[in-house]
């Protein structure tokens, strides 16, 4: 209804009455403009000043559908600008305004709503806005007034549902017809929540245009604070842990690793299977960053080992790597799911390692020698087919055998080698240091530790035999025996020993041979040999030469050097030289002498 000021109240009723008795009256020309400013109406019916209107409503927030609002809908209408053109406006005929009537209509939703119990996760709360037009318009951009939610925010609340959210309010500004908005909320879920769907209130605020006047610009501005909710399930609980973690891999090394998980929830799982991911390029898994393990039925409380082939690079740290587990599996209500990362670690052990105790060796210039020791495995792991391989640089030293076959070895077990070493002539004395590496199997890879190095002595030569005059008296012109002393000096037995004297004039060796089954190391043995001694021999020592063929401890045939004995050669007959005037006699007495050493020595 449009107020009207007496004098413009009494000229309208004067038109009206001449209308319909005197339709040809022609009305005064005063009456044309009779309006002030002051009295042109505006929208609201008021003043030019125009007017506000607030209105509170409790219950459903009006003309915002689709939330229920607990907390009450608050309702704010203000209206502006002047009524120009409406009824009463000059020039005649009433001008028709377009006015658009709608709103937003603001939705929420959870893009996945399931939890489980002692979880920690960010749900997606999914905002939408899907306008609604009561009164519209040719004019989209006029309808996109009355429909965009503007100063947009929304709060989750954790109510009664058995969560804590950690997410406040987030403001996300106007939000027109048909978009949408994605705003995190980081919950955290009871670790003894219950299965169920549990509704978690959301309060929303925002602003929108109720009436939107097309000609004018008027606007009618309505707020909105309403509690709307969304539903979060807590699924059954299909909880893990893991118990342990059993590796033995070192450093550029490759092993099992086992895990024992527990299924620590409620249901009896079945075709479960374990994911295992490295979070680290220096662990690998079956040849990748993850590998799966299949499990099968896993009921509740049941304990798994679940065994992966890893492998640690060679520029890997001795400290935790981070592995990831992860559970696939099928409820009890027929329903794939999966467990939440569950953490685990991997350190490398240290690398396979062995050691040499006990080495000793009985090395000489110029003969073989036997180096020994004991090989020790200090672990970690258990290691297959293990060979000792013995290594020396040095060109005057010979390892004849450079394997030693030990075979399985358990971590702390040790087991005894030997080598035979030849030393040779042009050797030196003094120390010599050799290598000791052990290659061996682990887990169907051959590797090799190593090398260890000891440390040995080789001596200076020595005489195998030691040789000795016992008796070696033989007269001028004469023969006989001598007698010689001969002591095995090497370390070893040695068998088959034949023994053989050479002469040089003026001595002349008539048997020159001798044998002896066997000597022990240090042992000695009398050789008896004939010789005979030329008449023109002085009463002095000559030389007369023995070496020996014999065979070693490991029955090679060898020959010695070769040994200078003295024969003594002394004097025919007294020893005296005869006299002129008792040459008669002499020569008697001589041819006695003579024949008495013949009859001797046959004897």
């Amino acid at each position: 209804m449009v107020a009207l000021t007496r004098p413009a109240a009494a000229l309208v009723a004067a038109l009206l009455v001449a209308s319909v008795l005197a339709p040809a009256v022609a009305l005064p020309a005063a009456a044309e403009n009779q309006s002030t400013p002051e009295e042109t109406p505006n929208a609201s019916g008021n003043g030019s000043d125009g007017a506000t209107a607030t209105a509170t409503a409790s219950g459903d927030a009006t003309g915002t559908p689709g939330g229920t609002a607990s907390d009450g809908a608050t309702t704010t209408r203000s209206g502006s600008g002047d009524a120009t053109g409406g009824a009463g406006a000059s020039g005649g005929a009433a001008r028709t305004d377009t006015v658009v009537e709608g709103g937003p209509d603001v939705e929420l939703s959870l893009s996945d709503n399931r939890v489980r119990p002692g979880e920690a996760t960010a749900l997606e709360l999914r905002v939408t806005n899907t306008g609604e037009i009561e009164n519209g318009s040719r004019n989209p951009e006029a309808e996109q007034v009355v429909t965009t939610a503007r100063g947009l925010s929304v709060e989750p609340r954790s109510g009664d549902a058995p969560l804590e959210v950690k997410s406040g309010e987030a403001a996300l500004g106007s939000l027109p017809d048909g978009a949408g908005a994605t705003v995190p909320v980081r919950v955290q879920v009871d670790e003894g929540a219950d299965p169920g769907e549990y509704a978690v209130p959301v309060v929303v605020e925002y602003r929108y245009v109720e009436e939107y006047n097309e000609s004018t610009g008027d606007r009618e501005t309505e707020t909105v604070r309403e509690r709307r909710t969304v539903t979060v399930a807590v699924e059954r609980a299909a909880d893990f842990a893991v118990e342990s973690t059993d590796s033995s891999v070192g450093i550029d090394d490759t092993g099992p690793v086992t895990f024992t998980v527990e299924n620590t929830g409620s249901q009896d799982l079945r075709r479960a299977s374990v994911r295992v991911r490295s979070a680290s390029g220096a662990v690998a898994f079956d040849g990748g960053e993850a590998t799966s393990v299949y499990v099968g039925d896993w009921a509740a409380g049941e304990t798994r080992e679940v065994t992966v082939d890893a492998a640690v690079g060679p520029d890997a740290e001795r400290r935790p790597y981070a592995v990831e587990l992860v559970v696939d599996y099928t409820g009890d209500d027929g329903q794939r799911g999966q467990s939440a990362p569950l953490s685990a670690g991997i350190t490398p052990g240290p690398d396979q390692s062995f050691a040499v105790e006990n080495a000793t060796a009985d090395l000489r210039v110029g003969e073989d020698g036997t180096l020994r020791g004991t090989v020790a495995n200090e672990g970690p792991g258990d290691v297959e087919n293990a060979v000792v391989v013995l290594q020396s640089d040095s060109r005057t030293i010979d390892v004849e055998e450079s394997e030693y076959a030990v075979g399985s070895l358990a971590a702390g077990e040790r087991t005894n080698f030997s080598f035979d070493v030849e030393v040779s002539d042009e050797a030196a004395t003094g120390p010599r240091q050799f290598g000791v590496e052990v290659r061996y199997e682990r887990d169907g890879d051959e590797k090799q530790a190593g090398p260890l190095y000891v440390r040995e002595d080789v001596a200076p030569a020595r005489d195998e035999f030691a040789v000795g005059p016992v008796e070696t008296a033989v007269p001028s012109g004469g023969e006989g025996e001598i007698r010689l002393e001969v002591t095995n000096n090497r370390d070893e037995r040695v068998t088959d020993v034949s023994a053989k004297l050479f002469g040089a004039d003026p001595v002349t060796v008539d048997d020159d041979e001798a044998f002896v089954d066997s000597l022990a190391p240090g042992e000695s043995v009398t050789l008896t040999f004939r010789v005979s001694v030329a008449g023109s021999a002085l009463a002095k020592p000559y030389p007369v030469s023995i070496d020996f063929q014999y065979d070693d401890a490991d029955g090679d045939t060898r020959l010695s050097d070769t040994y200078r004995v003295p024969v003594r050669v002394t004097e025919d007959g007294d020893g005296g030289v005869l006299s002129m005037g008792g040459l008669a006699v002499g020569a008697v007495a001589a041819l006695a002498l003579v024949a008495g050493y013949v009859v001797v020595t046959r004897r």
